[in-house]
């Protein structure tokens, strides 16, 4: 893999057409520039924050109401919100994508801190799956620094035409889910229309039948006092009465004994020693005390809210992240070591960072393998969706999340699109799948606003303005929107309403690019490759 990256960003270099890797546009004049920049030092520069001009405030309007379908439904909506700043904000695409990082961290944040405390459904054990996370966040943040490297590298045609494309299948992918859902909602509340019609009329029918047994017992009663005064009226029948009562008194005494045989004889059915609750973690076996003592350990780790292995985890893995730009620095911000770009020291500075990731995740996946053949061994409780870690499923992870990783760094997606999508594919809980999908974009988003901000692409203020609608947004989704959609039992509504958006984000985003691209090639600003990152 450390050969891969380093042969990437070769080509990049190489096939780079010289011009500076800063993230800003060229220009001479202001007209050069798109609408709300105007031209420093023959560089193209958006205007400050405040004043917020008339279609800025119809942006802020948009991605609040964005931010409160995209957090109810667990995502981030980034390419919503890269759209809406091309179109809206008149940023161009390398600021757009780093501003995006800014707006969905944010948002996932609130989600997270929300839900943090939250439990599994049928466990003792976090609704994070870390586990799971633990696994995919460091290849993740190794292509997130990547992505992030060589972003200002790419023409702003090709990023837009790669979001198009995502965005086309994101969207595709979407409406197809949410028919999906629909269909499964619409049956499931069918089923539970015809269960409650269906026992209402079976309490119908137990009133009606208790009704009539009331009835007829009353007849009964008066049919015995009938015959009662009759038989002490007819005093020569006393004698055979007598006889008859005699029989009836040994017959009942008779049925009596027989029925405590018979109760004697049947085995007792109601022993729950073998019970196994739900919520219990551990079907204990016969097991040695050192597994036993390595079971204890998982369970007591489970009970808290995060264990202090897996938050110093992902603490190192962020803190990593955030160093290696500090090390190999940036156009707008110099190397702490004071090493150039594109100098061997700069280039040893990525291999370190590569191992060191690389290192963190072949730790995790010995780690994973080992806890799980301790369950397996321990004949743990498994959940259904729990993952069973073996060599090539932790690969097969390693591989997904740093591919996942690049296109966060260079598109601004939000990682949760791929994320969410692994997760529901390997059965896991939808409660489950989109908490941790939250925590992940939070962990990602965070460590790709920081690396975006040193790499001097991030205006701070707008960041701040983007934040504050995100977070807003997040609140009202998960405390209001979604508590609503779920009592209705229509999450697809959800789906729709954010593959509406995503079909909208269809239109505008190569639009925008169309506009930029002919302007750009009228005064002769346009540039059609790779630019030299170093």
């Amino acid at each position: 893999m450390v050969n891969i990256l380093l042969l990437f960003l070769l080509l990049t270099c190489a096939f780079g057409d010289g011009a500076s890797s800063s993230s800003a546009e060229k220009c001479t004049i202001d007209s050069d520039c798109l609408p709300y920049n105007s031209c420093h030092n023959e560089l193209c520069a958006h205007k400050e924050i405040f004043q917020l001009e008339g279609l800025e405030w119809v942006g802020s309007v948009i991605l609040l109401i964005v931010s409160i379908i995209a957090n109810a439904g667990g995502v981030g909506g980034s390419v919503i919100c890269t759209s809406l700043l091309l179109l809206l904000f008149y940023f161009n695409p390398h600021q757009a994508v780093a501003l995006t990082q800014s707006f969905v961290f944010a948002g996932s944040f609130t989600s997270v801190a929300l839900k943090i405390k939250d439990r599994h459904p049928t466990r003792n054990r976090p609704l994070i799956y870390y586990d799971m996370l633990m696994q995919l966040c460091s290849p993740l943040l190794l292509g997130v620094s990547i992505g992030v490297m060589v972003n200002p590298g790419f023409p702003g045609w090709l990023i837009l035409a790669m979001l198009t494309l995502a965005v086309f299948y994101l969207g595709i992918n979407g409406f197809i889910k949410a028919a999906s859902l629909y269909k499964i909602e619409s049956q499931a509340k069918a089923l539970k229309e015809k269960q409650n019609a269906d026992a209402e009329k079976e309490q119908e029918i137990n009133k009606n039948i208790a009704e009539e047994f009331k009835h007829q017992h009353s007849e009964s009663d008066a049919n015995l006092k009938i015959n009662k005064a009759e038989k002490n009226f007819e005093g020569n029948h006393n004698d055979f009465s007598q006889n008859n009562s005699a029989d009836s008194e040994r017959n009942s005494l008779d049925s009596l004994s027989n029925a405590s045989k018979n109760q004697k004889e049947t085995p007792k059915d109601t022993n729950t020693k073998g019970f196994v609750d739900d919520k219990k973690n551990v079907d204990y076996k016969d097991i040695s005390s050192e597994l036993q003592e390595k079971i204890n350990k998982i369970h007591k780790s489970e009970e808290k809210i995060i264990s202090l292995f897996h938050l110093i985890y992902f603490v190192l893995l962020a803190l990593f992240s955030i160093l290696f730009t500090l090390l190999k620095g940036s156009n707008s911000y110099k190397s702490i070591i004071g090493i150039s770009s594109c100098s061997v020291g700069f280039g040893m500075v990525i291999i370190g960072y590569v191992i060191s990731m690389l290192l963190l995740s072949l730790y995790s996946s010995v780690y994973l393998v080992r806890k799980t053949k301790i369950c397996e061994s321990a004949n743990y409780n498994f959940e259904v969706g729990d993952i069973h870690w073996y060599p090539k499923k932790c690969i097969i992870f390693i591989i997904a999340g740093f591919i996942t990783g690049i296109l966060v760094g260079i598109l601004g997606l939000s990682a949760g699109y791929i994320i969410g999508s692994i997760l529901l594919f390997l059965k896991v809980r939808p409660e489950i799948t989109t908490t941790s999908t939250s925590f992940t974009i939070t962990i990602t988003s965070f460590t790709a606003m920081i690396q975006f901000f040193i790499e001097g692409i991030i205006d701070w203020k707008y960041a701040l303005w983007l934040m504050g609608a995100s977070s807003l947004g997040a609140l009202v989704g998960i405390l209001v929107l979604r508590k609503q959609v779920v009592k209705r039992g229509r999450s697809s509504i959800l789906i729709y309403g954010f593959s509406a958006i995503l079909a909208g984000s269809f239109i505008i985003i190569p639009t925008v690019g169309i506009i930029n691209t002919l302007k750009q090639v009228d005064k002769g600003t346009f540039i059609i490759g790779f630019k030299n990152i170093c």
